[in-house]
């Protein structure tokens, strides 16, 4: 009997969310934000929503503290990608103080089973422009 890992390290989360992840982990701030305006960051955690497991992106505009969270994973129901979007205030936030808004969880956008393509496009998208309304 082949033996299990004990250290899991992928966290717990789907090819999926890892693949989308690595899709993202090129995007350059040019492509979001006009080059010379504000300075973009994001940070990157694990998100862990139920069966749904994926990453949470948190981009802010540097100095100003509106963020839009940008939570994807595997549907709990599906083998689709689900994407969430989530904007608010303040500059806290651990990893179990952010919660889906049920604005979030209504405009949800999903994806078909491995269409990194076009989630990534949605997600560069959107990011793009709430930086320019933000």
């Amino acid at each position: 009997m082949p033996q299990v890992p004990l250290i899991d390290l992928t966290l717990g989360l789907s090819n999926q969310s890892w693949s989308l992840l690595h899709a993202l982990s090129d995007l350059e701030p040019s492509e979001v934000v006009d080059p010379g305006g504000e300075a973009l960051s994001c940070s990157t955690s694990p998100w862990y929503n139920g069966r749904e497991r994926g990453f949470r992106l948190i981009f802010r505009l540097v100095p100003r503290p509106p963020y839009l969270a940008v939570l994807f994973a595997e549907c709990r129901n599906t083998d689709q990608i689900v994407v969430y979007l989530q904007r608010g205030e303040g500059f806290q936030l651990n990893p179990d103080e952010l919660r889906i808004t049920d604005e979030a969880w209504r405009s949800q956008s999903r994806f078909a089973c491995l269409d990194i393509g076009e989630a990534r496009k949605f997600i560069v998208g959107e990011v793009a422009a709430w930086a320019k309304g933000a």
